[in-house]
């Protein structure tokens, strides 16, 4: 719902499961691990940064620009044959 809000869209999301935290944060000493590919307009990404640090549940998360992944996905999808991929 936080990604709807800054109107963007989950590509992939991943559940690394339980895993122990290398140290303990708010008393926690394991957390649910969540990896997530998103898209955002860049400007909804200093918004969003900030909705997900005064959100209680997210104890620790590192947003990175993909760069060279969107370049890539963009050639590839602008080589395809214009019906798609026949198998």
């Amino acid at each position: 719902s936080l990604v709807k809000k800054h109107k963007g869209k989950v590509v992939t999301s991943e559940s690394w499961g339980k895993r122990p935290l290398a140290y303990k944060v708010k008393k926690l000493s394991e957390a649910t691990y969540l990896f997530f590919t998103l898209e955002l307009e860049a400007e909804q990404v200093v918004t969003f940064d900030r909705d997900v640090r005064l959100n209680p549940q997210v104890l620790r998360y590192l947003i990175v620009l993909q760069e060279e992944h969107y370049k890539k996905t963009k050639e590839v999808t602008q080589a395809l044959p214009e019906g798609g991929i026949e198998e």
